[in-house]
């Protein structure tokens, strides 16, 4: 079961992405990171897993700090597997909370597990 290692920097003003993983996935699997708001500077950025099933994401931002209302979404998939679907939402003044979702194999929208 992959997992998404995350660490977050919080002010009252910004909220700050240092540190985004993927550990656990199967070799090979893709993992793409994307916004869900249209004014974020990261547009589907994807990363393959090594033979350990490990991927860093955090190289893939030019700027790390996220605006208050953007959704920050992981996308980890194989082929013939269910992928797995993590959503940040930010908020101000709070580390925002993974919400897990699953995605099933050809479909392109995520489901309650």
């Amino acid at each position: 079961m992959a997992t998404v290692s995350n660490a977050w920097q919080v002010s009252r003003h910004a909220t700050r992405l240092l540190r985004l993983q993927v550990r656990g996935a199967p070799a090979g699997a893709s993992a793409q990171v994307g916004c869900l708001v249209h004014r974020c500077r990261l547009r589907g950025a994807t990363a393959t897993t090594d033979a350990r099933g490990f991927a860093s994401l955090t190289g893939l931002f030019r700027r790390r700090t996220l605006r208050r209302g953007t959704v920050l979404e992981v996308r980890i998939t194989a082929p013939g597997l269910i992928g797995k679907v993590v959503r940040y939402p930010v908020r101000r003044g709070h580390i925002p909370k993974g919400q897990v979702l699953c995605l099933p194999p050809g479909a392109s929208e995520p489901q309650r597990c």
